[in-house]
C-alpha cells in the first residue's frame, strides 16, 4: 500500500484530471515503472518528495455528468488508479 495524490486541474469538470502522484522511490520488481517521473515537476502540498505517473482517462472515457451517478467523476478517476498499478512496470 502507498499514499497517492492527484491534482484537480483548472476547468474541472470539463477538463479531465491527469497524473497519479506517489512518494518518490517507487519501484516494481526493482525497476522504475514506465511513464513515471521522479521527482514530479509539480509537487503535491504534502511532505516529502513525490514522483508522478503519466495517467489520464482513456480517450472518450471522461464524460462528466450532472450528478456523480450520471457520468465520470473524481471517484471513478481514483478507482481507475488500480488499473495502472496492476500493469506493474
Amino acid at each position: 500500500m502507498t499514499a497517492v495524490a492527484f491534482q484537480i486541474l483548472v476547468g474541472y469538470p470539463g477538463t479531465p484530471p491527469y497524473g497519479i502522484f506517489v512518494p518518490a522511490g517507487i519501484t516494481f520488481n526493482g525497476s522504475r515503472p514506465n511513464n513515471y517521473a521522479e521527482p514530479a515537476g509539480t509537487q503535491p502540498p504534502f511532505g516529502g518528495t513525490w514522483g508522478v505517473f503519466s495517467w489520464l482517462p482513456v480517450e472518450g472515457e471522461w464524460r462528466p455528468g450532472a450528478t456523480p451517478a450520471a457520468g465520470t467523476n473524481l471517484l471513478t478517476w481514483v478507482l481507475g488508479f488500480a488499473d495502472r498499478f496492476r500493469e506493474g512496470i
